[in-house]
């Protein structure tokens, strides 16, 4: 698999379509990717910053900041810092390497989730 964390977000995104309550309002933060210098600077000065979630769910006023990641894959500082501003403003942050441990977590929150995708 050459991009583990682009296969496992497209999984998880089926997922999310699937299995989220109506209720749930969710999306992916593009922060990824090649950019020019000058569109980097254009994301920069109209608020794109480093180190967002890959994936963001809002559900009966609580915000969750998802980080997917490969197996072996790490936070950057810029998600670490991230992280710690999310948590500090009252939302939830996770890593989440499966739609296993995303279920978990979800389910873990009290997310009534509607079904599950199968294999």
């Amino acid at each position: 698999m050459r991009r583990p964390e682009e296969m496992l977000q497209r999984a998880i995104t089926r997922y999310l379509y699937a299995s989220l309550p109506s209720a749930a309002w969710w999306c992916a933060i593009p922060n990824g990717g090649g950019r020019s210098k000058a569109e980097a600077g254009i994301l920069k000065a109209t608020g794109v910053k480093a180190g967002a979630p890959d994936l963001v769910i809002v559900w009966e006023g609580r915000f969750f900041g998802i980080e997917l990641k490969a197996p072996k894959g790490r936070l950057s500082e810029s998600q670490k810092s991230t992280c710690d501003m999310i948590v500090r403003a009252g939302g939830f942050y996770t890593v989440i390497r499966s739609i296993d441990e995303l279920e978990a977590y979800l389910a873990g929150h009290g997310l009534p989730m509607r079904g599950r995708l199968s294999a």
